[in-house]
């Protein structure tokens, strides 16, 4: 019995662990902000579990406080991610003690793929993917 207790355990643990790591993983990605901004581009990748935010001013860990709102704990600033009509990541706003931006996620060429198509409405509009990324 002692043994099962202990396995359902792990189990458990690795599943808890898993799921940390999926809903993580929405927020990964290039977010590119607009011309002029302090940086061009925050990469935002997932390591051993952990969300980390990368770009020229340098590396911080992402740790979440609520929602979609995470401390980005080495500039001691906020970002907070936003989402499209369908609930996906879409965007970022960050605040590091004066400055404020907004940045957008870059689509990637598998999500682009997806959407490759014809869509009709009231007039035909055609979505094509042109290396790897909508035009």
């Amino acid at each position: 019995m002692k043994k099962f207790i202990l396995f359902f355990s792990a189990i458990l643990m690795a599943t808890t662990l898993v799921q940390a790591q999926d809903s993580l993983q929405q927020y990964t990605g290039k977010y590119i902000f607009p011309e002029g901004s302090e940086v061009p581009e925050v990469l935002v990748s997932l390591d051993s579990g952990l969300l980390n935010a990368s770009s020229v001013a340098g590396n911080s860990p992402l740790v979440k406080k609520e929602g979609d709102t995470f401390d980005i704990t080495a500039f001691a600033g906020t970002a907070v991610f936003k989402r499209d009509s369908l609930g996906k990541v879409n965007g970022v706003e960050i605040t590091v003690q004066d400055v404020f931006m907004v940045g957008k996620k870059e689509m990637s060429s598998s999500s682009a793929m997806k959407m490759k198509g014809a869509y009709k409405n009231e007039n035909s509009v055609a979505v094509t993917v042109m290396n790897g990324k909508l035009p």
